[in-house]
């Protein structure tokens, strides 16, 4: 990567997290730019990880490893963080309260693309009593 496409891509990437605020934030405007700039800096794991977000993991986490769908190497801290976080906020605990059944634990991992969740996130603010806010989505 030459110095001037590094100063570029440093100075867009500053530029795109100052954009970062809660009342104006688009996120899949966000997630393609970052993308964009990831491909550039030849970032394949973020770039992947982009593309998978905006895309959805449907098809991909069946049971499969998330270290498997992003093709990360073994013992990569960076990478490893990465999924941790990715884990973090695309999986959502619940509990199997079905009546005559022993309560049961489950985890879902959201594979829908970031523009869907985002669509549901406000429509969910839209329903009455919901106080403009939907839970556990920030867009």
């Amino acid at each position: 990567m030459t110095p001037e496409l590094r100063q570029s891509i440093a100075r867009r990437a500053r530029d795109l997290q100052m954009r970062e605020r809660p009342t104006e934030l688009d996120a899949v405007l966000l997630a393609k730019e970052a993308r964009r700039l990831f491909e550039e800096a030849a970032d394949e794991l973020r770039s992947r990880w982009l593309t998978l977000e905006l895309g959805g993991y449907v098809g991909h986490v069946d049971a499969r490893p998330l270290s498997e769908v992003l093709r990360v190497p073994p013992g990569d801290p960076v990478a490893s963080r990465l999924m941790a976080h990715i884990a973090a906020y695309r999986t959502q605990r619940g509990y199997d309260v079905t009546p005559g059944h022993p309560r049961h634990e489950f985890r879902h991992f959201f594979v829908e693309p970031l523009p869907d969740l985002v669509a549901t996130n406000e429509n969910l603010e839209r329903l009455p009593g919901s106080g403009g806010q939907a839970r556990g989505l920030a867009c």
